[in-house]
């Protein structure tokens, strides 16, 4: 079978967010792609989910709930998503987020089996403004990668390659997507980024992410220790500056000079001006 012919499945984790949910599957459901199936993956959700799933699953064939007693972590319900799929490729949508109709057709109509995986690029919508992400566009070795999170939060990807990456580390307390891309391009080699925008991210709404909470400084320094034995003093200072932004502490000229790089200054600049 071509690849241009295979299916694709889109694994939604999902918790507490059925007003949203509905939007994101649709804009699965209405891809040009057609051959998909969409796995909604429900960590333990208490409000309305599962009679919303039940209702989409009668609409459309194509959609397959799953579902943890109680909450267990989106990672757990990731991985539970992708062990439950039935594609050739697999790719993932947060249940706030929402993919644009050429999304799918774009990666296999790109896709090339010599590259780990392939990313796009997102545009972040907030209250006030929308912005499109700086995913790095071309081939991304490792070693770059180690520096920051190049690739954003998604990728498509062969279901056999992340399955045997281990996928999704259910102990980390954050950056588990960055984590996950490491280790498929440790076994399988350097990645691809595209320059179609086709993911929205919406982080206009009040539901906490976890970049914005006080997990996110544990489960970076969870990531470090983890990744100890290949991380080199360049990467370690990129790592570093970023905890001090995220930390809430002002930086200070001193630590502009001491952390800067090619892959940081931007973000820093930026920090130190609106402080």
């Amino acid at each position: 079978m071509k690849d241009n012919d295979r299916k694709v499945s889109v694994y939604i984790p999902t918790h507490n967010r059925s007003c949203l949910l509905f939007r994101a599957v649709y804009s699965v459901l209405n891809q040009d792609y057609k051959n998909i199936e969409v796995i909604i993956s429900d960590d333990g959700s208490s409000d309305d989910t599962p009679d919303i799933c039940k209702d989409l699953m009668l609409r459309d064939d194509r959609v397959k709930y799953i579902r943890s007693d109680k909450p267990l972590g989106a990672n757990h319900a990731r991985n539970l998503a992708i062990q439950n799929c039935t594609g050739h490729f697999v790719t993932g949508l947060d249940d706030d987020d929402f993919f644009l109709p050429t999304r799918i057709s774009t990666f296999i109509n790109n896709y090339n089996g010599q590259y780990s995986f392939y990313y796009s690029q997102r545009k972040v919508v907030s209250k006030v403004h929308a912005r499109n992400s700086e995913n790095q566009k071309g081939q991304l070795d490792l070693d770059r990668l180690l520096h920051k999170n190049y690739v954003g939060n998604q990728v498509f990807v062969e279901r056999s390659r992340i399955v045997e990456a281990g996928l999704f580390d259910e102990d980390l307390l954050a950056w588990q997507d960055y984590d996950c891309w490491i280790r498929i391009m440790q076994k399988f080699g350097d990645a691809y980024g595209l320059d179609s925008v086709d993911y929205i991210m919406d982080i206009s709404h009040e539901s906490e992410r976890i970049s914005t909470s006080k997990k996110a400084k544990m489960g970076i320094e969870q990531f470090m220790f983890k990744y100890r034995d290949i991380l080199s003093k360049k990467h370690l200072k990129t790592i570093e500056s970023e905890l001090l932004i995220i930390s809430g502490n002002k930086i200070k000229v001193f630590d502009l000079f001491r952390l800067f790089n090619t892959h940081n200054i931007k973000r820093m600049l930026v920090k130190l001006v609106r402080q």
